[in-house]
């Protein structure tokens, strides 16, 4: 896979976790069935030109089920509050980006489904590739839907197999004769101690003296925030902290760091072991957080904050190169017909 693909999938990841708004899953969903309607006699006639086994029936039936299952994306956070005035708790929260290796147009229709639903980027790793298929229009439907509802588009996305380098995803799904197989990265046992305020060097040397006593490995980074993000997240540790005096930074560490631990602000010997869950496009994570309006933003950090806040809700548009070779082939077919 290209880089510019990696890139494009980590911005789909990061701008629909941050604008995180459970009323909206239904609302796209519903839209797409819509549209999927909509363009019942151009599916027909692409289902009947590649001789597909499945009918416009099947595929409907098949949204309607995937669409009615239940989504826990965040649904199970349960907080308690510590004796140190710090909130903590688990939730059972998204993945990253997936790859998932399957030809079935139902099973492909499942997973962009699934996308909206979980939170996850999924690319699908397709061994029957081609750009004129019920997949290709089926994403074409989905990518014109996001993109109404300011959503990434490369939220999903339909590649040939070959192009799909598995390395570069967090998680990869692959459906053969024998069933489903799931790779995922190797964990790393140490720990990351973020330090995005020189305010804190102080406490996070009492940190790691306490760290250092008890045999626990660990490393200390600073720099740019998504850089020290997307460097954690290639080694997915069992624990990472933040120190920082930005709300917003704080919020963000929890939600985009890949870790079964991630924390503000607080040490890391409160990590846990986590047991995944059953569902292999969720992941549950233990967060901690000071619960004095969770990070007290200084007035110095209040208009850094604003900035990024504002950056995160701006969703620009970049159609990936194999989309805009299927939407050019699609479209003229949804016309004609």
């Amino acid at each position: 896979m290209f880089e510019k693909e990696i890139e494009a999938l980590n911005d789909a990841y990061k701008s629909y976790n941050l604008n995180y708004n459970k009323a909206r899953e239904n609302e796209i969903l519903d839209y797409i069935r819509s549209r999927i309607v909509d363009e019942q006699s151009s599916l027909e006639y692409i289902l009947e030109q590649m001789d597909e086994k499945y009918s416009f029936d099947d595929i409907l039936a098949t949204f309607d089920e995937q669409a009615r299952k239940k989504i826990i994306y965040k649904r199970e956070t349960h907080l308690s509050e510590n004796k140190f005035k710090f909130y903590y708790g688990k939730m059972t929260t998204s993945v990253g980006n997936i790859a998932v290796e399957c030809s079935d147009t139902l099973e492909v229709l499942r997973y962009f489904i699934r996308a909206i639903q979980s939170h996850n980027t999924i690319t699908i790793s397709d061994i029957e590739y081609s750009e004129v298929s019920v997949k290709a229009a089926l994403l074409v439907i989905f990518c014109e839907a996001l993109e109404k509802f300011q959503i990434d588009m490369n939220l999903i996305m339909l590649l040939p197999c070959e192009e799909c380098y598995y390395d570069e995803f967090d998680k990869v799904l692959v459906y053969d004769e024998n069933g489903l197989t799931v790779t995922k990265k190797a964990h790393n046992y140490s720990m990351f101690i973020y330090i995005e305020d020189a305010y804190f060097e102080s406490v996070v040397e009492n940190e790691i003296g306490v760290l250092e006593i008890n045999n626990k490995k660990y490393r200390t980074v600073r720099g740019d925030f998504y850089d020290v993000i997307s460097e954690i997240n290639k080694e997915v540790p069992a624990g990472a902290v933040i120190y920082t005096q930005s709300s917003v930074k704080a919020y963000e560490f929890m939600n985009l760091v890949h870790s079964s631990n991630v924390f503000v602000n607080t040490t890391l010997m409160a990590k846990e072991d986590i047991e995944e869950p059953d569902n292999e496009l969720y992941c549950i994570r233990k967060i901690m957080y000071p619960s004095k309006d969770a990070v007290q933003a200084t007035n110095n950090r209040a208009p850094e904050d604003k900035k990024m806040i504002a950056e995160t809700a701006l969703v620009v548009q970049k159609p990936n190169p194999w989309y805009k070779k299927i939407v050019e082939k699609i479209k003229g077919l949804f016309k004609k017909n």
